[in-house]
């Protein structure tokens, strides 16, 4: 069995195992894999919303490694710290994961804001998660456009992206 699928049945064990609904917005290969169709091997479940993470969803998610002998940070909230890169907008771009969950609602960052994130990490992972998914001027200007605010506390990060983007093949 692939990682991937491996990461989607801890999700339906999660989903089985929640008393209350809950919703999570992910990123990370995982959001790449399933609202993109990217193929890429990903270990984890990266959730950049909500923060923090309920107590409900961080107790469920042990007993499911607890069960099934999963890392328990299988799904984490570690992406929180890139939260202040998003785009303005971008909870009106996300997409809709649909699982056949009873109790656990998945939303993927939209491509645009995925994209920026992926722009911030620059792993080898992430530019191959950026080829993937592909980039377009609609893309490309809402990530121009949040450069400008980046630029006020990151300007080294703004910079780097600036000069990517660049490279390959875009300007403002």
């Amino acid at each position: 069995m692939s990682k991937n699928a491996n990461i989607i049945k801890l999700l339906k064990k999660l989903d089985g195992t929640l008393q209350f609904e809950e919703s999570l917005i992910i990123c990370g290969g995982m959001a790449v894999t399933l609202a993109f169709g990217g193929l890429r091997t990903t270990l984890d479940v990266d959730v950049i919303a909500p923060v923090p993470l309920s107590k409900n969803i961080k107790e469920a998610v042990k007993m499911v490694a607890k069960e099934t002998g999963a890392d328990t940070a299988w799904l984490n909230d570690s992406a929180k710290g890139f939260a202040s890169y998003l785009p303005v907008g971008w909870e009106k771009r996300l997409i809709d994961i649909n699982l056949g969950f009873k109790k656990l609602k998945i939303k993927s960052l939209g491509k645009p804001d995925l994209l920026m994130l992926k722009l911030k990490a620059a792993r080898e992972r992430d530019i191959a998660d950026i080829k993937t998914l592909g980039i377009n001027r609609n893309d490309v200007d809402i990530i121009f456009e949040n450069l400008k605010r980046i630029d006020r506390f990151d300007k080294k990060t703004s910079l780097f992206i600036k000069l990517q983007l660049e490279e390959w093949g875009f300007e403002k």
